[in-house]
């Protein structure tokens, strides 16, 4: 019984302690109290601008509508919330409803736990849901309210958990243009100085700073999340051109209101980003251009390993870009991924992790098969030369291992996972699987190229 009472009595401390306090720029109020300032006023379920009503850092915040629900990035490994809160219009004030949970913020991220805010007028009053998340937020609205094909201006909004002193990018200064891929969904977007006379170059999720970006939907059949990034993080290990490397980061997104989910922002991969001279040429080999036979042998030999690596089974002319370098009167070719979807058993063969066919979907073209050809029986010793160097560095399997950790960490700390209703550890066991097939692939190709070799 004394043990009891002293908790009780501990609840009402705090309790009172949050009724009385300011919440990042929000008054903090009981559901009691808030109840009964309301009680005379009419209830707006669904509130028309509500997103006008309120800002962090002095943005919007990004709102889902079907939901009612506010998101804001927090980072799941630093103490104490980010960023201010502040009511955008006089006649409209907002609270934060006490919970205790406003004093346990790895608690509230890692749960997704959802707070609720009041928004009261003299007439009316509403509320809506607020989660703090682990994850970068990108809030992208659009002028016609609906992305097409086409370029069309709109706004955005990215919000970065890892920033120290304020949580939402300086985008005010931006303008912006973005379409939707329909059939791929990946969203493309270009910034721009005000009045769209000069592209801007903004660092977003510490990617380098870029005008044009891509947002890439993680694969609906993806169960653990993170097949295509530690498909990227094998790419960076393997490629020897820094220039060909690149890197993505999570974040979820908002489209015009609509909580769209979990997608990797990259840099667009265009002459810019690669540093190509004038006259080099970036391009997808499905748009119909021809491979000429300069094709550069070092690229070839890590875009095989790669692909087998990754166990790319389905990974075909779509999912990668042709760089063309101007070589005198002709062009030398290398190549880099774009989308590596079907990677790591995500679409896998018969055989699984034993699948060779990954050098046979995409190494078949006649100009991809004559750096081989060309070198005879040393090709064996060079590719299991590189493979051993390899392995040795970055695509040690511990080293492979510890990333895909650190990406299933980032997703569970940053509630993201709870917040899909996945109660049975369900994104576990297939983190563990994904763990699993690493070992056997690479076990699997150190006899593979080895034996190529003897």
């Amino acid at each position: 019984m004394g043990c009891l009472l002293a908790a009780l009595i501990c609840s009402v401390v705090i309790f009172r302690k949050l009724d009385a306090m300011q919440f990042n720029g929000l008054r903090v109020l009981s559901s009691e109290r808030l109840e009964k300032m309301t009680a005379q006023l009419d209830r707006m379920s669904v509130p028309t601008g509500v997103t006008e009503l309120i800002t962090v850092d002095g943005e919007k915040i990004p709102y889902d509508v079907q939901s009612n629900t506010f998101y804001v990035s927090q980072s799941a490994g630093r103490e104490g919330y980010a960023g201010a809160f502040a009511p955008a219009l006089d006649e409209c004030e907002v609270y934060i409803q006490s919970d205790s949970t406003l004093e346990d913020k790895q608690t509230a991220v890692a749960d997704g736990h959802r707070f609720h805010l009041w928004f009261v007028t003299q007439e009316a009053y509403a509320v809506a849901d607020l989660i703090f998340t682990g994850l970068p937020m990108i809030s992208i609205s659009s002028d016609r309210g609906r992305l097409s094909m086409q370029y069309q201006r709109g706004t955005i909004v990215v919000q970065n958990p890892n920033d120290h002193d304020v949580i939402t990018m300086s985008v005010k200064a931006s303008d912006m243009e973005v379409k939707k891929n329909h059939n791929s969904g990946t969203i493309s977007f270009r910034l721009y100085k005000k009045g769209y006379q000069e592209e801007r170059n903004l660092g977003l999720l510490g990617l380098g700073k870029r005008s044009s970006w891509k947002l890439y939907p993680v694969d609906g059949e993806d169960d653990a999340l993170m097949r295509e990034m530690v498909s990227s993080y094998v790419w960076n290990c393997v490629c020897g051109n820094e220039n060909l490397q690149r890197n993505m980061e999570y974040a979820e997104v908002i489209i015009d209101g609509e909580y769209s989910g979990l997608y990797y922002l990259a840099p667009k991969v265009g002459k810019g980003y690669l540093k190509l001279g004038e006259d080099d040429r970036v391009y997808k080999p499905e748009e119909g251009h021809r491979e000429s036979v300069a094709v550069n042998a070092e690229n070839y030999r890590n875009y095989h390993i790669w692909m087998q690596t990754v166990c790319g089974v389905r990974n075909g002319a779509e999912d990668y870009y042709l760089i063309a370098y101007r070589d005198g009167s002709g062009y030398e070719f290398m190549r880099m991924p774009d989308r590596s979807k079907y990677v790591f058993g995500r679409y896998p063969a018969s055989i699984g992790w034993q699948s060779l066919q990954a050098a046979e979907s995409v190494m078949e073209d006649d100009a991809c098969v004559r750096p081989a050809e060309t070198q005879g029986e040393s090709f064996d010793q060079i590719m299991a030369d590189r493979w051993k160097e390899l392995r040795d560095g970055g695509l040690d399997t511990e080293m492979m291992l510890q990333y895909a950790s650190r990406c299933e960490k980032e997703l569970l700390e940053s509630g993201y996972v709870i917040r899909q209703e996945d109660q049975g550890g369900g994104y576990e066991k297939a983190c563990l699987a994904l763990r699993q097939f690493i070992k056997q692939r690479m076990t699997f190709l150190d006899e593979y190229f080895m034996q190529d070799a003897q």
